[in-house]
């Protein structure tokens, strides 16, 4: 616990310190819970996968508590779909509902709270993990807050929702807390024993989730940094302490063996066998070497001091780097040289403070570690990252007929897509922001202004082990938006430093303040530098980046001589000089926020975010020079601490208010509603109990939770890309195409919905068409009221950027109908005819198709008007591609009536609709 807390009276305003802390916890738990129940009011599940899990919790209670292999519930063969998930997950419910069965809850309601509950852990855990980092009180309510409050977070641990990655932190803290509690321990014995109990909780993750090597690969990165720092530090206690967490990773091989033996994990993803050796081994023999070398005070010139140690690791590092990516980052070299020169110029001519030299060096070091370890680990990692090794990229051009569709499924499910800026910040709000601010306070704030020769270092083992939990979520994250509530933790954790690491500064630290010039003088350098060399790798990559290349040399050119003139005149006490290094440094921070407003529409790259965390770095340090010089210059106090605790509650009330306004404005995911599950209701209650069924791939997940059948594709079970492929190529083709129905072993209903046309880009892609621009469709509305004369009515319908006229002629003394449809551009002369217009009624989905002859139009369009009554409703206009696909014929053309996907060997026959969703029985004759 910090000084300034440790002198704290027991009592503030009158109320005894524990009382408002227990009120403080409290708080934060109610809104943790308040925070997560945007959905309670809906029927159901969150999102498809949730009825998959409870088709197979249903299952496994009426298997007598054994889960089945397959998922069979009714029709098509036994074994027809494998449930590929780690079974751990669905027994997560059955045990509470075990235990729960005499209170009368039933499975799903189970299901639909067990994940608020996870999310109280993980409130508690964030607490203690946070006070391992700071040892205050404060931070750990801070880092409880920040998990609340994070939509990240809540995107996983909100009620209904139902996955595997909303129980996968909990084995992660947990086994964290244990390391960092039992490297602490003196005795070998009892060090093992949390070694084992880390390595055992830990093995956990495999049985919930098959995405769970991340946590191994979090738990063997802080090893391997711990390791090293170590060694660096000339720590024997915490090297012997460390082998002998790394000594029992052995017990989490021989763990997740005997699970894969079991059965207990379905996946090929499991860091098991010669994978986890490949990795394993090598780490251990490194950890007895360093262990030999710092306990038995083995005497190596270049190990003498702890410079020469940093310098050896750091050259080292560089070398296994180059070696294994065989020269593709030799960009490496240079930003390294650059590097140390400014470290060696920062030391020898500005008289730095030797600490500083090394920890800056040191950070540049566990940076190349970091990387080393993800480039290692890529094939796993990202294997994860990507689901199961489903590409977001285009395929390449000689890509195999599988490998295209593989590629098609990737680039069309939206969880893959890689996050924008914009969606980093509806998940984490202003803790993206304090993030990079509580990792530079931790570094310059812990122990640096009592240092001594004997304990000089500012990392800690909680900072390392927290440290490489954010690097590999992040890293997670960068790849695909599905992974916010993942990195939405460490966060949180580090968010609620940056705001302690704040308030902190302003206790008075006058001392502090002192150095802080010389501080920021090498961070701006440092800034600088970084920002320099990645645009010099960037117009490397991309000759497309020449103009920006040319705009940062010149900015960081001028940036770093303005810095250097006037931070010179700032270590002379010339407060007018200091006034003007804190405007450089402002200008700079502001031509790297105007960069990354121009590109943060690009997505969350590498480019972008750079740029938004130097800027909002520097904006920092510029604001702390300006208030401090203005002050000086006009010779006024101000109570600095009141800043701080105003900045707080600004943060609090901000992200409370954000957090809940963003959750009760949540809704079910893939377009699951009341209609949808109401007709799911009557598929159970009105269709065989043997009934199979062809729906979507979401949809069947819905089919087979709510409606209890089976179905042919669900969203976890069925998800493959054969099968989803050949469905949507069903969808696409203009011809009945009975042969797929019959493939695939005849179903006997088929559920279809208008949902569908929500993410029809996506879904026709799936079949990897030839032209996919020809299946599109804009909607349209009515433009004031139709006119008429004697031989013609005229409807105008537009969407703002085109019109289209619609034209009913008839002769005199007839009723015939004879329309004709007519597109412009809004602003543009010319219109031009339509091929087909459609008369939909929507009271009783019976329709009129008008079509022009051949060579009598221009547009191959088709508008679709609909109308109840007298009252016009709206109208869309599509391609007769899409107007003429079984998938626009079974939304919208297949009524009780007529059905234009029926042919002589298969009909449909549509026995229930509603505005949501039609279901057909299908006759094979």
């Amino acid at each position: 616990m910090d000084q300034a807390e440790q002198s704290h009276h027991e009592t503030i305003l009158g109320i005894d310190s524990r009382v408002l802390f227990a009120a403080a916890v409290i708080a934060i738990l109610a809104i943790t819970v308040y925070a997560r129940m945007g959905l309670v009011g809906s029927q159901g599940l969150f999102e498809p996968d949730g009825f998959f899990y409870y088709s197979v919790i249903r299952a496994t209670i009426n298997s007598h508590l054994s889960e089945p292999q397959h998922l069979g519930i009714s029709g098509f063969s036994p074994n027809h779909n494998f449930i590929g998930e780690a079974p751990g997950l669905p027994y997560l419910t059955v045990i509470f509902y075990i235990l729960l069965g005499w209170t009368g809850a039933s499975a799903l309601e189970i299901m639909r709270w067990l994940p608020v509950l996870v999310a109280i852990i993980e409130v508690v855990l964030a607490y203690f993990l946070a006070k391992e980092l700071s040892d205050s009180r404060l931070c750990g309510l801070l880092a409880m807050f920040f998990v609340a409050v994070s939509a990240g977070n809540i995107a996983r641990t909100a009620a209904l929702v139902y996955r595997g990655d909303t129980f996968i932190a909990v084995p992660l803290m947990l086994a964290l807390l244990i390391m960092l509690k039992g490297l602490k321990l003196k005795s070998p014995r009892t060090t093992a024993i949390y070694a084992v109990l880390a390595a055992f909780i830990i093995s956990t993750g495999g049985l919930i989730w098959n995405g769970s090597p991340y946590i191994v690969v979090v738990y063997m990165l802080s090893l391997t940094l711990l390791l090293f720092y170590s060694f660096v530090a000339w720590k024997p206690e915490l090297t012997k302490s460390t082998l002998i967490f790394i000594g029992a990773l052995f017990s989490l091989y021989i763990l997740q063996s005997i699970y894969l033996t079991i059965h207990g994990v379905r996946s090929g993803l499991a860091l098991t066998g010669l994978s986890f050796l490949a990795f394993y081994i090598p780490l251990l023999l490194f950890a007895v070497a360093v262990y030999y070398i710092v306990d038995k005070k083995a005497t190596f010139g270049v190990f003498a001091s702890a410079e020469g140690r940093y310098l050896f690791i750091f050259g080292a590092a560089l070398i296994i780097l180059l070696f294994v990516i065989r020269g593709t980052l030799l960009y490496l070299i240079p930003v390294a040289a650059v590097l140390l020169g400014v470290l060696w110029m920062a030391y020898t001519k500005l008289k730095i403070p030797r600490f500083f030299a090394i920890f800056v060096a040191g950070i540049a070091v566990i940076g190349v570690l970091i990387a080393a370890f993800l480039i290692l680990t890529h094939g796993y990692v990202s294997t994860i990252a990507s689901a199961s090794g489903v590409g977001t990229s285009p395929p390449p051009a000689n890509a195999t007929n599988s490998t295209q569709i593989a590629y098609a499924v990737g680039s069309t499910t939206q969880e893959l897509q890689k996050p924008t800026f914009s969606f980093l910040y509806a998940s984490f709000g202003l803790g993206l922001y304090l993030v990079p601010i509580g990792i530079i306070l931790f570094l310059l704030l812990n122990r640096v202004l009592d240092l001594d020769e004997q304990d000089r270092h500012v990392i800690t083992v909680g900072f390392i082990a927290l440290l490489s939990y954010l690097v590999v979520t992040a890293y997670l994250q960068y790849n695909a938006i599905r992974y916010n509530a993942l990195v939405s933790i460490p966060i949180a954790i580090f968010a609620a430093y940056g705001l302690y690491g704040i308030v902190r500064v302003y206790r008075g630290r006058e001392e502090w303040a002192k150095r802080f010039a010389s501080i920021s003088f090498v961070l701006a350098i440092a800034a600088c530098t970084f920002y320099l060399a990645f645009l010099l790798l960037s117009a490397w990559h991309s000759s497309g980046q020449a103009v920006a290349l040319l705009e940062g040399i010149a900015a960081a050119s001028l940036a770093l001589f303005l810095v250097a003139d006037t931070g010179m005149r700032a270590m002379r006490k010339d407060y007018v000089g200091r006034l003007a290094f804190a405007i450089a440094v402002a200008m700079l921070c502001g031509y790297l926020i105007l960069q990354a407003y121009r590109t943060a529409s690009l997505g969350a790259s590498a480019h972008n975010l750079l740029m938004v965390t130097e800027g909002f770095l520097i904006v920092v340090v510029a604001i702390w020079l300006l208030i401090d010089s203005l002050l000086r210059i006009l010779r006024r106090e101000l109570d600095l601490k009141m800043i701080a605790l105003g900045i707080m509650m600004v943060v609090i009330v901000f992200s409370t208010i954000f957090t809940v306004m963003e959750s009760y404005a949540s809704t079910q995911a893939d377009g699951i509603n009341p209609s949808f599950l109401s007709a799911m209701s009557w598929m159970r209650n009105n269709t065989p109990s043997s009934a199979t069924v062809l729906a979507l791939w979401p949809d069947g997940s819905v089919v087979e939770g709510w409606a209890n059948r089976t179905s042919y594709m669900d969203s976890v079970g069925g998800e493959n890309a054969i099968r989803i492929y050949y469905f949507a190529r069903y969808l696409a083709n203009d011809t009945p195409d009975s042969q797929y129905l019959y493939s695939i072993g005849k179903p006997q209903y088929l559920v279809a919905r208008q949902y569908w046309l929500t993410e029809l880009t996506g879904l026709i892609a799936e079949g990897v068409p030839k032209h996919p621009e020809n299946y599109v469709y804009t909607i349209l509305q009515p433009e004031g009221n139709p006119y008429q004369n004697a031989t013609a009515q005229v409807y105008i319908f537009t969407n703002g950027i085109y019109n289209v006229t619609l034209v009913n002629r008839h002769a005199s003394n007839s009723t015939a109908l004879n329309y004709t449809a007519y597109l412009s551009q809004i602003g543009q002369r010319g219109y031009y005819k339509i091929h087909g217009v459609t008369l939909y009624n929507t009271s009783s989905t019976r329709y009129l198709e008008f079509n022009a002859s051949a060579g009598n139009y221009q547009l191959n369009y088709t508008l679709m008007i609909f109308y109840s009554g007298t009252i016009l409703e709206g109208a869309i206009i599509t391609t007769d591609t899409l107007y003429n696909s079984n998938l626009f014929k079974l939304v919208w053309l297949c009524n009780r009536y007529q059905c234009p996907v029926s042919n002589s060997t298969t009909k449909l026959v549509q026995v229930y609709s509603n505005n949501d969703t039609r279901i057909y029985r299908i006759n094979y004759t």
